[in-house]
């Protein structure tokens, strides 16, 4: 009897044991459900507020494409007015420039002819070379402006195989006599070797008048301007050296832009323009080309154009 209520007592304490692990396993099961349905919960507000936030970022991001696509075509209609304007300007620029030429031939042959004349006092002789040197200024002015003016509308230029040393040799023997007006000394420094290069000779000798001019103009008196042609790998080097005033490297920065404001007086006060070393450059660069510049205040300046050589078989 003992044994039958002792066997009755453990199962009842087995099945009380079962019923608090069925309990317990109920509560964990309910406490993660409660759990989990907590954190979708959480995870659905946090999307609700994130696709709200997203939404209204996808709209201002629209809004702004709008904004810069209606920029872009108020800057692509500005840009094609400012590219049309620009070409009118260098257009007239250019025939401007062109039709001063006659009338200041007509003034500088008529000039000559009364400076022939032997009755001539030397006051008025003095009057009409100031006219010449005047015209002659005019003239130099008139090219650089229809330099820039064919460059600007993308003139394409025609090359052949030149020696270089003739041609840089005839500039600087046509240059002797400005440079003795300053008595500056002007020297060609001779190589053995021709050096070839495609060149299109009035515009390199253009360049090369630009840079020789350049450096008579901003060397004192007495001083010394020298020419030199040389060979650096595949490349034919054009260099004009002088012991004159020299530049900063603030007009360095800005010596080879357009009107540029490193533009100044020469020694003597001769007028410059701000026009020839941006001529020099494009010219350089449309030779396939390029110019360097090497320069110290009070000390001198060296300037050399770099073409791509040909080498003569």
């Amino acid at each position: 009897e003992n044994l039958e209520q002792q066997q009755q007592l453990y199962e009842l304490e087995r099945e009380n044991n079962i019923r608090r692990e069925r309990i317990i396993l109920s509560l964990q099961i309910l406490a993660i459900s409660v759990g989990l349905i907590l954190i979708i919960g959480w995870l659905y507000i946090f999307y609700r507020r994130y696709a709200r936030r997203l939404g209204r970022l996808n709209g201002e991001i629209h809004q702004k494409n709008r904004e810069i696509k209606l920029r872009q075509s108020n800057l692509e209609e500005v840009n094609a007015q400012l590219t049309k304007l620009n070409q009118e300007k260098s257009h007239i620029l250019g025939v401007v420039a062109h039709d001063l030429r006659s009338p200041i031939a007509s003034v500088e042959g008529l000039a000559g002819l009364l400076k022939s004349d032997p009755s001539l006092d030397q006051r008025l002789r003095g009057h009409i070379d100031y006219i010449l040197k005047s015209c002659e200024k005019a003239r130099h002015i008139i090219t650089d402006l229809i330099d820039v003016s064919r460059m600007e509308s993308g003139e394409k230029i025609t090359t052949q195989p030149m020696i270089i040393n003739k041609l840089v040799k005839s500039v600087v023997e046509g240059y002797q006599q400005v440079a003795q007006g300053k008595q500056i000394r002007l020297s060609y420094v001779p190589i053995q070797e021709e050096v070839y290069a495609a060149l299109h000779e009035q515009k390199m000798e253009r360049v090369i008048e630009n840079l020789i001019s350049n450096a008579i103009k901003f060397t004192n008196k007495g001083g010394e301007v020298k020419a030199e042609v040389d060979q650096e790998w595949n490349f034919a080097l054009i260099r004009i050296i002088d012991n004159g005033i020299g530049m900063s490297e603030e007009q360095q920065r800005v010596v080879f832009e357009r009107f540029t404001k490193a533009g100044r007086e020469g020694t003597l006060g001769e007028k410059s323009l701000g026009l020839g070393m941006s001529i020099i450059k494009e010219i350089a660069e449309q030779h396939g080309g390029t110019v360097r510049l090497e320069s110290r205040p009070n000390l001198g300046t060296a300037v050399t154009v770099v073409l791509p050589l040909i080498v003569q078989v």
